[in-house]
């Protein structure tokens, strides 16, 4: 990158860092088959690069939280599974270009909750959005994973079918929650426990009501509940 550009590109950020602050300190919710959800309590999360610094107040979500999550993501799953595959690398590809589109801001959102640099930072983003990206033009290499097989004779018909798979939990890695695997979320409906909770980074992540439901709070509760729920699929 030409110095030129560098320069730029740390205004943009000095910028978009002084105005973030205005979102610090806020209560915030959990989502779930769209709806915000409020806990009866929540706890502080702070910036690992100044502890002063209150990022949010999050709800400490309980098991029957993680329950409710899950049956959204199966009632959700149904939909999603009857889309075209078409249709649900569409709808990828539009939150691929959102995330782009707010590059500066998520990486300075990022900074503040993961006390990592700008550049690693700015590289996170733009992988996410550059993974969503890659995972729909497989889909679109491949025809959806639709592929004609071999017959018999002239009078059968043999195709072997990519179908949606089911209902998968997350838990997002702690030092990037951006780069969910695009991958499930264009064949399955994922409840999720983030690392992290980074509220602007969840908003751009919901893709639909009930296909993605984001939940915090203790890890041994979330931890726990998920593995154990029936609708939830085995690896």
């Amino acid at each position: 990158m030409q110095a030129e550009r560098m320069e730029d590109l740390h205004r943009e950020l000095d910028r978009a860092s002084t105005s973030v602050k205005d979102t610090f300190g806020a209560i915030d919710s959990m989502y779930i088959g769209g709806m915000a959800v409020v806990a009866n309590t929540q706890f502080e999360d702070r910036s690992p690069i100044d502890t002063r610094i209150v990022l949010g107040r999050f709800q400490s979500g309980t098991s029957s939280d993680v329950d409710s999550a899950v049956r959204a993501a199966r009632d959700a799953f149904s939909g999603w599974a009857r889309r075209r595959w078409e249709d649900r690398i569409s709808i990828l590809r539009a939150l691929g270009r959102t995330i782009h589109a707010r590059r500066i801001e998520l990486s300075a959102l990022m900074g503040y909750e993961s006390g990592k640099s700008r550049i690693e930072c700015l590289g996170d983003v733009g992988e996410s959005a550059d993974l969503i990206e890659y995972y729909c033009a497989q889909f679109d290499a491949h025809h959806g994973f639709i592929r004609r097989m071999d017959a018999l004779s002239a009078h059968e018909e043999n195709l072997s079918l990519l179908r949606p798979y089911g209902v998968w939990s997350v838990i997002a890695p702690s030092t990037s929650l951006l780069r969910w695997p695009p991958a499930l979320w264009a064949q399955r409906s994922c409840p999720a426990r983030p690392a992290v909770h980074a509220r602007a980074e969840q908003g751009e992540s919901q893709i639909g009501y009930g296909l993605r439901a984001t939940g915090c709070g203790p890890q041994d509760v979330m931890d726990c509940r998920l593995p154990e729920a029936p609708e939830v699929c085995s690896p």
